[in-house]
């Protein structure tokens, strides 16, 4: 698993602009009705990335739990704020 990882923390930077363009947020944000979550849901994000769905809400998602394998997207989403690995 560790190439998968290392494909998604070489491409972390950038994965956001380069596979969410505009035009995908702007769908991806006309989408969140249907899927029901309110300000203040319990939210799990699994493959977070760098967290493109924290771009498109206009609320706060209030709590909630990410993961993803790959940990320099995660990095990205936190600030940089360094996160703890579980293997």
């Amino acid at each position: 698993m560790q190439h998968k990882t290392d494909f998604f923390d070489s491409r972390a930077k950038s994965w956001e602009d380069r596979h969410y363009p505009q035009a995908v947020r702007r769908r991806l944000k006309a989408m969140l009705p249907k899927f029901g979550i309110s300000a203040g849901d319990w939210i799990l994000d699994i493959g977070t990335g760098p967290g493109i769905f924290k771009g498109v809400t206009d609320f706060d998602i209030g709590n909630g739990q990410i993961a993803d394998a790959a940990t320099q997207g995660l990095a990205i989403l936190r600030g940089g704020v360094p996160i703890a690995i579980i293997k």
